[in-house]
């Protein structure tokens, strides 16, 4: 199944080519999840602050489906 992916701040960074307007289009295994996705990306959990999938936070063992979209964004430091 393919997940389409946006990844915010500096995370699309690290992949070269990175476009943010189109993100990437990932195949993944049917039944995969949430980790799975983030393994298949090469994506640190310390660099993770929030995933959201259909514009829903939701938590790393969530299955995903085919056509979902799923943002990935840094953690926010500051005060």
């Amino acid at each position: 199944m393919q997940v389409q992916v946006k990844l915010f701040g500096t995370l699309g960074s690290r992949r070269g080519g990175y476009n943010h307007d189109e993100g990437l289009i990932i195949e993944l295994a049917e039944g995969a999840n949430v980790d799975d996705l983030v393994k298949t990306l090469s994506l640190e959990n310390s660099r993770i602050g929030m995933i959201c999938v259909d514009n829903q936070k939701i938590n790393p063992e969530q299955t995903l489906t085919a056509g979902a979209m799923v943002s990935v964004y840094q953690p926010i430091c500051g005060g």
